[in-house]
């Protein structure tokens, strides 16, 4: 059974979803990972201070 074809305005939009999802991804990981990282060296440097 054959799938009919998305119109192409859902198939545009669809696209351009997928397109923030990856600006989303590639913007906010990074970000995420250097607060992380930056808290937990902090977190780190305190430790290290308390012992």
């Amino acid at each position: 059974m054959r799938v009919p074809e998305p119109p192409s305005r859902l198939k545009d939009f669809v696209q351009s979803k997928s397109k923030i999802v990856n600006i989303l991804i590639f913007h906010y990981l990074p970000l995420c990972y250097h607060l992380y990282f930056h808290i937990c060296s902090e977190r780190h440097i305190a430790v290290t201070l308390v012992f």
